[in-house]
This record gives C-alpha cells, sequence and structure tokens, in this order.
C-alpha cells in the first residue's frame, strides 16, 4: 500500500508540474524554454520515484512469499542431481514423474528453462511469522534445521542448471493452491488436496537473446557448421540432434552393417593431349623394296624399316636398322614429321594405319607387317581391331650371303701351315724366262718377259726385258704380284658378261709349280707366254723336289739387234764461235773434248728470239715463244709464255737440245745454228714449226762484234727489226712523258730490288722447311759437289721452276743472299729459313776441298 500511495503522488507531482509549466511562466526571462525545461523535469522526477516505489514493494513481497515457502517445502539435499538423467526426455509424461518422485525417497529436482519443477514435500506445516524472518535470515547460509527439507539445495541445483544468464531467486513459504515467485519465476502449488503433498515449481525462466555460433575455423579460414547444435541464447537444438529412436537405429540398423557405402565417382579431370600422350610412342615393323639394275647376283632388296608415331603431336619418322658392313646408307630414312597423305594438306593420323596395309610416304611405298602389344592393345582400347600380322619377305642377296658365310664357317681347318710355308721359302723365288709373240698384231714385236713365282705365298710376278731404244715405257712390271687363275676362260655360261671380276665361285684352281715347265705356255689374262729358260736355282730346286734334269732351254728364234759404234756427226758449224779448223777432216768432225776457251768466252752468253707457231691453227695465233741459242754447247731452249686463261700452261716447250735441220741424215745430220735465226725465218723443231718474229737486242749487238762470222744480210734484217721496235717503244714512252723528253729504257736501281724480291718469294713458295729437303734440293743441283750455288747453278734452278733467270738479277741475289756471288749450304738454309745471314764458315766437301 505504501508503494501506491508514493507512485499516485508522484503522478500528481508530475501532472500538477506539466500544467504550472503551461500556462504560468510571467516570472522567467523565457517563459516559454522554462516551462518546458520545468515541465520535463518535474515528469522525470515524478517516473523515477513510480520506479524506486514499485521496487520496494517487490522486494517486500518476495520476502514474505519466501517464508512461507520455506514451510511447506521438504526436500533433501540430494536432489540436485536429478535434472542429469531426464533433461532430455520430453516425450514422457511429467505427472507420471512426479508421481515417481514423490514416491521415492530420495527424490532428484528437474529444472528445465520454461518448464516445471515437481519435487515430494513432507506432512504439511504452517510456518508462524517469527519463523519466516528467521528463515529468511538463513536461507542463504544453508541453516535451515527448523524443518526436514531444505529450499536452498533445490535453489542451487536450479543454478547450476540454469542456462547462462538465467536469473536467481528465493523462496516464500505459501500455503496449498497457492504460487511461489522466484526473480522472474511462477512457483504453483499444486491444489489437488487428495494427492500425496508436493509443490509443483513452474519456472518461468526469461530468455537469452545471444547468437549463436555457427562458424567454425579450420586451417585459418572460417568454415560454416551444416548443423549446429546450439541456437540464440545458447538454447540446444533438438531438431539437430538425434532422438533415442535415431540412435537406435544408427547402432542396430546402419546401412553401413549390411551393404558397402555407395562410392562417389568424381568427375575427370581434363588432361590434354600432350599430356596424356607424352612419351607413348606407336611402333610398326615394315618393309619396301628397291630394284637393283645391272645385277645378276640381285634384281631386288628388301629393306626392313621400322615406324614410329609419335601420339603428342601426331608426328612420325621411320628408321632403318643398321647392318654391319651393308654397303649401304641405313639409319633414320624420314626424320620426325607430321607425313603428308595426299595433295589436299591432309595427313597420316593412327587412324589410318594398320596391317597388312601399303603407305606411300614421299613416292616410296612402304608395307606395314607387324607391330609391338602395345600398339594393338592400345588400338583395341579405342574400339579398332588389327589385321593379321604378315611376315616380312627375305632378301635373296643376304640368304646368300648367309650361306656363303656359314659355308666357310664349316670348312675344317686345313693342316697345312701357312706360317711355317712362309718361315721356310722366304726369299726363294722361281724365275723362267718366257717370251710373248704379238707380232700379229700391228706395229707387234716379240717381247720377252720374266715370270716369278714366290714359294713363300704361292703369287706370281710377271717383269718385261726393255731393250734400249725399243721406244716403250720404262715400266717392268707388266702385272703385279698375285695369284694367277688357271682356265680363266673356262667360266660357265651363267656367269653375266657385265661383270668384269670374276671371284673364287667361277675358278677354283690357280698356276702351282708343277703347271711351269720348260716349253710349256701357260696363259695369263688371255695372254700366252712361253717359257723357253729358267735360272740355276729353279733348276735346283725342281730337282731336289720333282727329280727334273732335263732344263734344256728353246730357241725363240730372234737376236738381239747388234751394237752399232756411234758415228761422228757432221759439223758445219766450226767456221765461227772459238772452232779450230783443225778439228775438221774432210766432211766429217770428231768431237774434240770440251773447248775451255770456249766456255770461258760463252759460257753465260744466249742469243734470244721471239717467235710464234707457223700453223693456221686460230687458238695457236696467240702463243709466243722465247728461243733461246746456247753460244757454249749450241742447244736450243724453247720457252713458251703463259697467256692467261688460253688454255695452254706455258713454260718448258722443249728443253735444251741440238736440233737437226729437215732432209739431212743420220750420215751428215745439218744442225740449226746462229745463221739460220733471222726475221722470218721458219725453225722446225721435230715436227713444230716457228716463225722467228723478233730479236733481242743483245743479238745485233753479238753479231756486230763478230761480223766476220756472220753476212750482212742477216746483221741488217736483225738491226732493222731492233732498231723499230726501239722507235716504236721511244714512241710510246715519249708520248707520255710530259716535258717531252726521251724515254729511259734501262732499268732503275730499284726495279733490280724489286726482282729480287719476287725471285726470293717465289723460292719460298716451295716451303722447304725441314732441313733434310733443304739439303736434298741442295744437293739434287750442285752435281759438282763444289759446297756452294753460283749464277749457274741459279739459272737451272729457274729453269726448273719455270722463273726468267736474268743474270742480273741472279747477281743482285747472291749478293743479298750469299758471299762473294756464291752461296753456301748455311746460306742457303738461311734463306728458306727466313734467318740472318750466317758468318763465313770453312766447309769440308765430299772431295776433301775445303770451300766457303
Amino acid at each position: 500500500m505504501t508503494g501506491h500511495f508514493i507512485a499516485g503522488i508522484s503522478l500528481l507531482f508530475a501532472l500538477l508540474g506539466f500544467i504550472y509549466g503551461s500556462y504560468d511562466s510571467r516570472w522567467v526571462p523565457y517563459p516559454r524554454y522554462n516551462k518546458l525545461s520545468w515541465g520535463f523535469g518535474t515528469g522525470l522526477l515524478s517516473l523515477t520515484l513510480i520506479i524506486t516505489s514499485f521496487f520496494v514493494m517487490l522486494v517486500f513481497c518476495l520476502k514474505v512469499h519466501a517464508k512461507t515457502a520455506k514451510a511447506w517445502l521438504v526436500g533433501h539435499e540430494n536432489r540436485e542431481d536429478a535434472d542429469d538423467e531426464v533433461q532430455d526426455d520430453d516425450d514422457r509424461n511429467v505427472e507420471d514423474e512426479i508421481r515417481k518422485l514423490a514416491l521415492t525417497s530420495n527424490s532428484r529436482d528437474y529444472s528445465q528453462p520454461g518448464g516445471y519443477l515437481h519435487a515430494r514435500a513432507a506432512d504439511f506445516v504452517i510456518p508462524t511469522d517469527s519463523e519466516i524472518v528467521e528463515d529468511l535470515g538463513d536461507i542463504d547460509d544453508g541453516d535451515n534445521d527448523l524443518y526436514s527439507y531444505s529450499v536452498l539445495p533445490m535453489v542451487v541445483s536450479l543454478l547450476r542448471r540454469r542456462p547462462r544468464g538465467s536469473r536467481r531467486f528465493k523462496t516464500t513459504r505459501k500455503k496449498q493452491g497457492q504460487s511461489l515467485t522466484f526473480f522472474g519465476c511462477k512457483k504453483v502449488l499444486d491444489p489437488n488436496p487428495t494427492a500425496t503433498p508436493a509443490i509443483l515449481l513452474h519456472l518461468e525462466l526469461s530468455p537469452i537473446c545471444e547468437w549463436s555460433q555457427t562458424l567454425n575455423y579450420r586451417n585459418g579460414y572460417r568454415i560454416p557448421d551444416p548443423y549446429p547444435s546450439v541456437g540464440i541464447g545458447g538454447y540446444p537444438l533438438k531438431v539437430n540432434q538425434p532422438t533415442e529412436s535415431d540412435l537406435d537405429e544408427i547402432v542396430n540398423y546402419h546401412p553401413l552393417l549390411t551393404n558397402s557405402r555407395n562410392k562417389v565417382v568424381p568427375l575427370p579431370e581434363f588432361i590434354p593431349d600432350y599430356v596424356a600422350f607424352d612419351k607413348k610412342v606407336l611402333r610398326f615393323y615394315g618393309y619396301f623394296k628397291e630394284s637393283v639394275t645391272e645385277s645378276a647376283e640381285e634384281h631386288y632388296r628388301v629393306r626392313n624399316v621400322i615406324f614410329y608415331y609419335h601420339l603428342e603431336d601426331d608426328s612420325m619418322h621411320i628408321y632403318e636398322p643398321m647392318e654391319f658392313n651393308s654397303g649401304l646408307p641405313q639409319g633414320r630414312i624420314v626424320n620426325r614429321q607430321r607425313i603428308p597423305k595426299n595433295g589436299l594438306g591432309d595427313y597420316y593420323t593412327w587412324k589410318d594405319l594398320n596391317l597388312g596395309m601399303n603407305i606411300t610416304i614421299y613416292g616410296r611405298v612402304y608395307r606395314i607387317a607387324n607391330c609391338d602389344t602395345f600398339t594393338r592393345n592400345f588400338f583395341e582400347s579405342e574400339g579398332i581391331e588389327l589385321n593379321e600380322s604378315e611376315s616380312i619377305p627375305k632378301d635373296p642377296y643376304r640368304e646368300n650371303r648367309a650361306m656363303c658365310e656359314k659355308v666357310q664357317s664349316t670348312i675344317a681347318k686345313s693342316t697345312f701351315d701357312t706360317r711355317r710355308q712362309h718361315c721356310e721359302l722366304d726369299r726363294q723365288v722361281l724365275r723362267f724366262f718366257a717370251v710373248w709373240d704379238d707380232t700379229k698384231e700391228l706395229f707387234g714385236d716379240l717381247r720377252k718377259f720374266s715370270v716369278l713365282y714366290y714359294l713363300s705365298d704361292d703369287t706370281m710376278e710377271v717383269r718385261e726385258h726393255h731393250i734400249r731404244n725399243d721406244g716403250r715405257d720404262p715400266c717392268s712390271v707388266l702385272i703385279r704380284r698375285h695369284r694367277f687363275f688357271k682356265n680363266r676362260d673356262n667360266i660357265p655360261a651363267t656367269f653375266p658378261i657385265v661383270c668384269l671380276e670374276i671371284s673364287s665361285n667361277e675358278i677354283k684352281e690357280c698356276y702351282s709349280p708343277k703347271d711351269l715347265r720348260i716349253g710349256e705356255s701357260i696363259v695369263i689374262y688371255g695372254r700366252p707366254f712361253l717359257l723357253y729358260d729358267c735360272d740355276s736355282f729353279t733348276k735346283a730346286w725342281y730337282y731336289q723336289n720333282f727329280g727334273l734334269t732335263d732344263f734344256k732351254p728353246i730357241s725363240v728364234g730372234q737376236k738381239d739387234p747388234a751394237i752399232r759404234e756411234p758415228e761422228q756427226p757432221y759439223c758445219n758449224e766450226s767456221e765461227f764461235l772459238g772452232h779450230n779448223l783443225h778439228s775438221i777432216s774432210d766432211s766429217h768432225c770428231t768431237r774434240t773434248k770440251f773447248n775451255l776457251g770456249k766456255q770461258a768466252d760463252h759460257s753465260t752468253k744466249a742469243l734470244r728470239y721471239g717467235a710464234k707457231l707457223a700453223s693456221g691453227c686460230p687458238n695457236d695465233s696467240l702463243r709466243k715463244f722465247i728461243i733461246s741459242y746456247r753460244l757454249v754447247d749450241d742447244t736450243i731452249h724453247i720457252w713458251e709464255i703463259p697467256v692467261r686463261n688460253s688454255g695452254f700452261p706455258g713454260g718448258t716447250f722443249l728443253k735444251p737440245t741440238r736440233i737437226v735441220k729437215p732432209g739431212s741424215t743420220v750420215e751428215k745430220p745439218d744442225y740449226y745454228g746462229p745463221k739460220d735465226f733471222f726475221i722470218g725465218s721458219i725453225i722446225d723443231a721435230f715436227g713444230t714449226r716457228f716463225l722467228i718474229t723478233d730479236a733481242d737486242e743483245y743479238v745485233v749487238k753479238f753479231m756486230e762484234a763478230h761480223r766476220d762470222q756472220f753476212p750482212e744480210s742477216l746483221i741488217g734484217n736483225l738491226s732493222s727489226k731492233v732498231v723499230s721496235d726501239i722507235i716504236m717503244k721511244s714512241t710510246v714512252e715519249s708520248r707520255s712523258c710530259k716535258n717531252g723528253g726521251a724515254a729511259n729504257l734501262q732499268r732503275n736501281p730499284g726495279d733490280i730490288d724489286r726482282l729480287v724480291g719476287e725471285l726470293a718469294l717465289q723460292f719460298r713458295k716451295l716451303a722447304l722447311s725441314a732441313e733434310t729437303r733443304m739439303d736434298a734440293f741442295f744437293l739434287k743441283y750442285n752435281k759438282d759437289r763444289l759446297c756452294f750455288v753460283d749464277v749457274e747453278t741459279l739459272k737451272d734452278i729457274c729453269k726448273k721452276l719455270q722463273l726468267p733467270g736474268d743474270e742480273d738479277v741472279l747477281n743482285h741475289f747472291l749478293d743479298k743472299y750469299g758471299t762473294k756471288g756464291r752461296m753456301t749450304i748455311d746460306e742457303f738454309r738461311a734463306f728458306f729459313l727466313d734467318k740472318p745471314k750466317p758468318e763465313c764458315s770453312t766447309v769440308t766437301c765430299a772431295n776433301s776441298k775445303p770451300c766457303i
């Protein structure tokens, strides 16, 4: 009542404050705002007083009700564990459970949010006011000895089982049929007087508005829980929790106990072809036939090949296995690539390949015969059935070759020891003298030979006996050393004509010592040789081995030509160039010893003439020659001037020799001399006619110095030509002179040095790097063993190497690289090795004379 009174007064004051603030505002400076401020303040103060009075009255009522409930409740301290067994069993009858608890002495408490709590009570006792006040003070301390029950264990049990955030409560003693009110809960006493005295506590707990946690953390990521077990406010969700029947079905009738779990087949992952078919190759075996022409042993060849098909990129390459000593270029025939199928741009794929089919690749037809196991399984996995395998035909040449090798391998080893034969009969040769009658042929002759039989290895050799001046090549060996076959012409008719070589299959027998006799004729490569004699060793060997004693030679009916004494040629040039008239006797002359005076006067002198070929051939019109007449020995040397891109190599055309004039006889030979060389004359050199077109200036000077030996007409002929050439050259040079002076025809000092340098360069091109080769080259031209090289030796070297041998250039060359016009062997080596010229040293020659 006091609370209601205070609340009424507070409401009255609040109403008066609002009215006063609305109508009376004359005493404040801002009436409107002050009225509102006073009105709101008064209203708030009144609302505070109302709330305070409500809670004071509520506390008082709770204390009274708690005292009353304490007197009525009878229980035991062991009831706090009753809710652990039946908390989740909501489907059972609540009244049945209350009766069961009432009949038992040790009843348990049940507390559930929003549910009822049933507890068995003792005999009903109405407490007095003093007991209520006393019990209210001791209810929290647990000192309740006044009654045979205690409310505190039940309250403790409720507090333990209450959800998070529920409110605590206190009890008051009430009579039967009334309700006990805890904080936020309502306890209703059972109004049935006939039943066992009990108290029905209806707990209406206030809900807790808290969000449930449905996300779980796994590996740092939030994963939603598909079946949450806790709901809003922390209450367990019955929907997601299995019931007792579900648990029983799971334990007793789970599908895994009777059937296997259904397997979930995942979708295949996409894999590209170049990954799926990586290093997967289809292999086929095949062959192709290659025709062979112009051969009697084979007409075609069967060549085995292997096809490799790469599935990753549909490429293919063809490989031929290597065979030992096949003579064919084998290996990879077609490199790895996509093979064109036709001219439309299509390519072969693995679907186009099968056994027993022909495939054309780059114009060659291949036959696929077989494949390996992987290839056959692959086609079967793709639903393609391959044809039956075929056998590869055999190569006829290989079969014949294998048969020959097999026969050779099965032949028993001979008891004859060739090594012993070689050691015992080494250097023992039978020599027969034979003759080959070739007179039936044109320009044929009766030619003599020596047939040699080597006992160490049963080989033979034929050598020819050359006669002096027979006009044949100086090659003595007619047939080289090897085994000679007998009856070479007696070969089977099946032997092909196109073959030039006969093997041991056609000829089995060779010549042996028993086939060689004096008077016998043997045929060697179509030539019949008649054996007419033998040497003494051959006769002794045949006597020891065969017991033969008749070795009478046979006369072949030809005598050796008599050696004719050389006749002295007729001399017609003795009247000039230092010849003495006393050496001439009638029309013949006997050549005396070498004229030392002539050698001293004309050892280095030569008359040079320009010439060309006197023929009608247009190709010979451009060829130019230099004819040198050496005064020391009356020999003529013809040298052709090389012309670039003419087709003629140039160089020495005729070595120094004496040329006989046409029409002369052997008894009276007439040789060309200096009087026969003039402008326009024809020189016949062994059938080749030369026309003299020019002469050297030195020729005119020499003839003018020896006018008593040359006619004036010859000197005038040559002088006019030389003068005209000089005038022409001077005219040409005068045109090029700026000042109009005369041209200088002599060499400059720098020209000599330049020519010497070019000559040294040509000599060093011989590449004589080893000292042995240098010494051999030095001794080749140092015929007199003088231990030095002079001008004449250099001239011979220049002639051999086809180099111009001007005397002034050679003298400068010797002065530069030699000493006093000579070059010793040490200086010769230093020149070719491009080293400094050594100091002069004394060298002992082969003739035991010291030289420098």
